[in-house]
């Protein structure tokens, strides 16, 4: 039995070698084959991209690094340290070297090699502890571990595959465009990550209720979490997207000049978020249940897509191209994982009250469009515009919600704090 524990650590440790080996190769090539560069990418050797290659490899490294052991520690039940880790500890790292950086204290390239060592970190640590709770394992003679390692293998490969497609679009715009139109699709997928916001909060929750729900074999509970995540999520992310277009004009005022043309690159980027939280935690429930496998294959398939239609339609739009190609194929891919659920478990999210819901919305998003200006075009202004605009758009959300009956939790949140009130 300990032989065998044993060699389940080794293959653990060839897994993990051989993630993190595949990626360094990949980066390798990019650096030391600069003919290739020079002609994939619009500017060749010119470009910035390419001066801060070497950044980059480590940049990529971290990143390689902390998906490897983040996927092996969620395996081995180990969620807090990976959640401290890349939520606050690198969060207020990077704050406190752009503070360096504006307060020069820091040059440019400095402060590139910071944000390298800080990403890095991470995957050191938890790489560390991974090792040490395997030996723990091994030592204690646990009859599951080649089971959670398979898991845990998965949660790896599928970590891969995210980072891949989060950062592809990006990377592709890099190789067909000038290397500043990155820049300015990075702000426009900023502006558009505050749809996400309601599912972010629900995700964390959710997937420990379905993964016990798996445990106890309880369909029925999982069926009710799967239409209550997407209901909701269709509804308060729809209203989050409503607001920012509705207010798209004066939120691009804030930013620089040149910074402003990214509108329907906004609007793409945004649909694909509310359309991926539509579907609900789709994710979540294949990723917990018995065929987990097959998140990593369609996330596969994902890439795939993503790759084909960045490479057809960039080249055509620019950065409106990119954002396209993320909303069609996000669209694609969770109707393959919706299919898929349907099929094997008879699983899926909708009904009455999503009709329903999406007319709410859609009524609210073109109440946004229609109000009028009332404050000028100054800076002020626009603030005001926003603020005016954006109370109103919640305060018919939120009646026409309550009035309708659409969301039962919505209705017993309003119930619970108007005595307060």
């Amino acid at each position: 039995e300990r032989t065998r524990q044993s060699g389940q650590l080794g293959s653990l440790n060839r897994l993990l070698f051989g993630v993190m080996a595949a990626g360094t190769l990949l980066m390798a090539a990019a650096v030391f084959l600069p003919e290739l560069w020079e002609n994939l990418t619009a500017e060749g050797k010119d470009s910035q991209l390419y001066k801060n290659l070497d950044v980059l490899f480590v940049l990529t490294i971290g990143g390689i690094l902390h998906k490897v052991s983040s996927g092996y520690m969620h395996a081995l039940l180990r969620t807090v340290v990976p959640t401290l880790l890349s939520e606050v500890i690198v969060r207020l790292l990077s704050l406190c070297a752009v503070v360096l950086y504006a307060a020069d204290y820091l040059l440019f390239d400095e402060l590139l090699w910071a944000y390298a060592g800080i990403y890095i970190m991470p995957g050191l640590v938890q790489l560390f502890l991974v090792g040490t709770d395997v030996k723990k394992m091994t030592s204690n003679g646990n009859s599951r571990t080649r089971e959670m390692l398979v898991y845990g293998g998965y949660s790896v490969l599928d970590s891969g595959a995210a980072i891949l497609i989060n950062r592809l679009d990006m990377l592709m715009i890099g190789v067909f465009l000038p290397i500043e139109k990155v820049a300015y699709y990075s702000i426009a997928m900023f502006i558009s990550t505050v749809v996400q916001v309601p599912a972010r909060a629900l995700s964390s929750i959710s997937t420990g209720l379905v993964s016990k729900y798996w445990a106890e074999s309880n369909m029925g509970k999982i069926k009710e979490v799967y239409f209550k995540s997407s209901l909701n999520q269709l509804l308060f992310g729809g209203l989050f997207f409503a607001l920012i277009w509705g207010n798209i004009y004066e939120i691009q005022q804030f930013l620089p000049s040149n910074y402003r043309g990214v509108t329907y690159v906004i609007l793409f980027l945004g649909l694909s978020k509310w359309v991926n939280m539509a579907f609900g935690i789709n994710g979540s429930i294949l990723l917990t249940s018995s065929l987990y496998k097959w998140n990593f294959y369609l996330n596969v398939v994902l890439l795939g897509i993503t790759v084909v239609t960045n490479y057809w339609l960039i080249p055509v739009f620019g950065i409106e191209g990119a954002a396209l190609s993320t909303f069609l194929s996000m669209l694609v891919f969770n109707l393959l994982r919706f299919g898929f659920l349907w099929k094997r478990f008879k699983l899926q999210p909708f009904g009455q009250d999503h009709l329903l819901g999406l007319v709410l919305v859609t009524v609210v998003f073109f109440l946004g469009m229609i109000i009028p200006d009332l404050f000028g075009s100054s800076k002020q202004g626009d603030l005001l515009e926003i603020i005016v605009r954006s109370v109103l758009l919640v305060g018919v959300f939120a009646l026409a919600l309550y009035t309708l009956k659409i969301s039962e939790e919505f209705n017993k949140l309003v119930k619970r704090f108007l005595p307060i009130i």
